[in-house]
């Protein structure tokens, strides 16, 4: 019901008094439905009206630059990064509009990593005539976009596609949702033949959040609900692969940062290690035994649990480099 819900938003923006947060509200949907120039468009209508706080400006400057990662275009992308470096020094409040300041943080750092990776490593980003493959993730997707792979015999380009937040959790519900509606639009709008590969599940597997904290806080027991999910999964997206006559490959979820567990006990850090690698483990499996190509990225990130370091580029992403590596990992396997 995305266009039920822009109706709605653009009567709320036709109010006398309105609250500000409506913009990046409307923005973001359109980033759901995949509307990405009407989502640029949007932005800066919203960024000309000089209604917004600094938080709200800077978070649709953000959103510009993710459209300018994902679409090529470094010059706006790296102007939409410094113009919203604020965004680093915006202390949080209890209001709610806040609550997502420090995801906004994480990907202004990690966008402008991205556009200086591929500014100094340019052999990662040969502009040749190649076939394209789609990777479809939430921010996960980011390090692969423009990199350049070699796929049974024959060298690709990696073509990111976004879907914010999203996690293994929402597509695997029997009702609809944001998450999942818009997986569909995206396999939907792919050229027939297309090979994807879908990269969701690093959300699932946080120790702040998902899988994890849900089975400390209702005594569950973590595998038995991976297993679950993860059939789910696979069942779902080989499902849609034959809808939407695509070639599926699966994408796993890196080792953890070890920056990710500061604060918490011991013993809750060895059980979370253990979680994330039952859930490779188990996604490997049902790749096996689905026939469906796995990129391991635990696998070629992990060091007794936790990251080694070798490829992460924040405490949440990894480097592109390690996307050629993946596929070289896979023909030889």
């Amino acid at each position: 019901r995305f266009d039920e819900a822009l109706k709605c938003q653009n009567k709320v923006l036709g109010l006398t008094s309105v609250n500000t947060n409506i913009y990046f509200q409307i923005f973001n949907n359109f980033m759901y439905m995949h509307r990405y120039q009407d989502a640029l468009e949007f932005a800066d209508l919203a960024i000309v009206s000089r209604k917004l706080d600094d938080l709200q400006l800077c978070e649709l400057l953000i959103g510009k630059a993710i459209i300018f990662w994902l679409f090529d275009n470094e010059e706006e992308g790296l102007l939409a990064i410094n113009l919203s470096e604020a965004i680093n020094t915006i202390l949080p409040h209890g209001n709610s509009k806040y609550s997502n300041l420090k995801n906004h943080q994480v990907f202004h750092g990690f966008l402008k990593k991205l556009f200086q990776y591929r500014r100094f490593n340019p052999t990662f980003y040969e502009k040749n005539e190649k076939s394209t493959i789609y990777f479809i993730s939430e921010s996960h997707s980011f390090s692969a976009n423009g990199v350049t792979v070699d796929y049974n015999n024959s060298l690709h380009t990696i073509k990111s596609l976004l879907i914010t937040g999203a996690k293994i959790f929402h597509l695997v519900q029997n009702e609809a949702n944001k998450s999942k509606s818009s997986l569909d639009i995206l396999l939907k709008g792919l050229p027939a033949k297309s090979t994807v590969v879908i990269g969701f599940g690093e959300i699932d597997c946080r120790i702040n959040e998902g899988i994890f904290k849900y089975c400390v806080k209702y005594n569950k027991n973590p595998k038995l609900i991976m297993i679950e999910m993860i059939e789910k999964y696979i069942e779902i997206l080989k499902l849609a692969a034959d809808e939407n006559e695509c070639s599926l490959i699966v994408y796993g979820v890196p080792s953890p940062h070890p920056h990710t567990f500061e604060g918490f006990k011991e013993e809750d850090i060895e059980e979370f290690k253990l979680l994330v690698s039952n859930f490779n483990s188990q996604l490997s499996f049902s790749c096996e035994t689905n026939n469906i190509p796995f990129l391991d990225i635990y696998k070629i990130t992990n060091l007794k649990g936790v990251s080694n370091l070798k490829y992460h580029i924040d405490t949440n992403h990894v480097e592109p480099k390690v996307i050629p590596e993946l596929f070289k990992r896979l023909v030889e396997a």
